[in-house]
């Protein structure tokens, strides 16, 4: 059986039938990797691009906050993440406060829509929308648990029986494996996404059933890199997907308790990076030309979608641990002064 056209079959028989368990890692080295000093300007950017969010006194965000709002006809549940991503993570790797109660209300918000069994049967997109959904949450749960937040008993305490309903909905066949050919093969950064989001899960709810999940989601993803670096998204190159499945790839590999696969991993987040800094000059600028989905494609909220400045210094500082190579963090440095520092959300 070829696991890359038939993933489901294998997770089939990984959680319900009782195959040896992944082990679960221990989150400090991401926990310490993602709060170095050297990130401090993406963590300020992003906590700037939190308060300049639309947002709604229960916790929506983005174009979810349009939803609620009546300005759009769609819930797009992935836009929750925006409380890990431009709130929670920034604010914990800084020690700052006033961004952790939205951030944590903005994960409320998404976990108020779910249904008893874990299921958002009801939102369009749901597959892509529950697997970033799901990454954002177990993230954010981790990182609070990491950081010995205060927050963190109650938060948890909420948060953690409906996280393990959602991860185990998300990982059923109509699900997760409902459409394949729509929802996943095409985009290799959803494989990521699925890893680290199973992995993040695993560690804070302590089953390592996702682990293994999560395992099987990052070596297919792996074997999907070309020779070149190219992770393919829409059947080429895009500058914008090859961060983002890189970030996500990154945070799964500080979580992978298997030295082999982790160092699998981390061979293509150097591999993918080469190919990145090919498209880099020496300000720090990015060459987008011949993106499959950047400038082509809009977001949630109707605009053009275009390089994230703040991921890609991320990728390259956490890629630069991973592998043991500093000149990922020298160009990250460079990145952030000339395309982060003092720029607008």
């Amino acid at each position: 059986m070829i696991l890359g056209r038939r993933p489901f079959a294998w997770l089939v028989l990984t959680l319900t039938l009782g195959l040896p368990a992944a082990a679960l890692a221990d989150p400090a080295a991401l926990w310490a990797a993602l709060r170095d000093p050297v990130l401090r300007p993406v963590d300020q950017f992003r906590l700037r691009q939190g308060w300049a969010e639309p947002r709604t006194p229960d916790g929506a965000i983005g174009a979810a906050a349009l939803w609620v709002q009546g300005k759009a006809k769609a819930f797009y549940l992935d836009e929750q993440r925006r409380g890990t991503d431009f709130f929670l993570q920034p604010s914990l790797a800084l020690g700052e406060t006033a961004g952790l109660a939205p951030g944590i209300s903005t994960i409320d918000f998404g976990f108020s829509q779910m249904g008893p069994d874990g299921s958002f049967s009801h939102i369009p997109d749901v597959t892509h929308a529950t697997e970033f959904f799901l990454e954002g949450a177990a993230r954010a749960l981790l990182l609070l648990d990491a950081a010995h937040s205060p927050l963190a008993p109650a938060t948890g305490a909420r948060w953690r029986p409906q996280l393990s309903k959602l991860a185990d909905w998300f990982l059923r066949p109509e699900i997760a494996e409902g459409h394949p050919d729509r929802d996943l093969h095409p985009f290799t950064h959803r494989y990521y996404a699925r890893a680290a989001g199973l992995a993040e899960a695993a560690v804070v709810l302590g089953r390592p059933d996702l682990a293994r999940a999560a395992d099987h989601y990052a070596r297919e993803g792996v074997a999907r890199q070309r020779a070149d670096g190219v992770n393919p998204e829409r059947g080429g190159f895009d500058i914008g997907y090859q961060v983002a499945g890189l970030l996500y790839a990154e945070y799964y590999a500080f979580l992978c308790a298997d030295p082999q696969l982790k160092q699998s991993v981390a061979a293509m987040s150097g591999r993918a990076l080469d190919f990145l800094g090919t498209r880099t000059d020496a300000g720090g600028a990015v060459a987008a030309e011949g993106s499959t989905r950047v400038g082509k494609e809009k977001d949630r909220e109707g605009v053009t979608k275009k390089i994230n400045y703040a991921a890609y210094a991320q990728v390259l500082v956490l890629g630069s641990k991973l592998t043991g190579r500093p000149e990922f963090e020298a160009t990250a440095i460079t990145v952030m002064q000339t395309q982060v520092e003092g720029h607008a959300p």
